[in-house]
């Protein structure tokens, strides 16, 4: 529950340069786990600290953008839902687009990054107009084939509306 240290974090990213020299994409997530409670009042200011550290000490290193993918956070907490981190996510982005130009960038929606609440439009998950973000979820998951291409086509149906909104 503490951020790393430059240099403890300087060992991830030596760990990620190791991964693009063996032909391996890396995506990699500024923090673990955060609710609420995590971007408000004074954790706010800590959160933004750490990313923007995050967001700095990966742009120093000069990863190649087409082999390096960075996230603010690598889940929003359960029991909030999108409305709640959509904002947020919004917010951690920018912070990361200000000193990664070039990245890509990568968000999810709430729920622990659950697949339904990325395409879902009950749970209100909003896209970003930055084209260079990739939208990733990840589930326990049992599916049949028929249940991935029933989850195949409802991903697709999101992108499409996406699309059409970006323009």
């Amino acid at each position: 529950n503490v951020p790393p240290s430059r240099e403890q974090f300087g060992r991830i990213l030596d760990a990620s340069q190791q991964a693009i020299n063996a032909g391996l994409k890396v995506f990699l997530d500024c923090t673990d786990v955060m609710g609420t409670e995590d971007f408000t009042g004074s954790n706010g200011d800590e959160t933004e600290k750490e990313i923007a550290n995050c967001a700095a000490w990966v742009a120093e290193r000069g990863f190649d953008p087409g082999m390096f993918a960075l996230g603010p956070v690598n889940e929003w907490a359960g029991g909030d839902d999108n409305t709640t981190y959509n904002d947020t996510r919004q917010h951690y982005q920018d912070v990361l687009r200000a000193a990664l130009g070039g990245y890509v960038l990568t968000t999810g929606p709430g729920y622990w990054k659950s697949r339904e609440w990325l395409y879902d439009a009950s749970h209100e998950f909003r896209t970003f107009d930055d084209l260079r973000v990739i939208y990733e979820w990840h589930e326990y998951s049992t599916l049949d084939a028929a249940g991935w291409k029933s989850e195949e086509a409802k991903l697709s149906a999101k992108g499409a509306e996406a699309e059409t909104r970006i323009g």
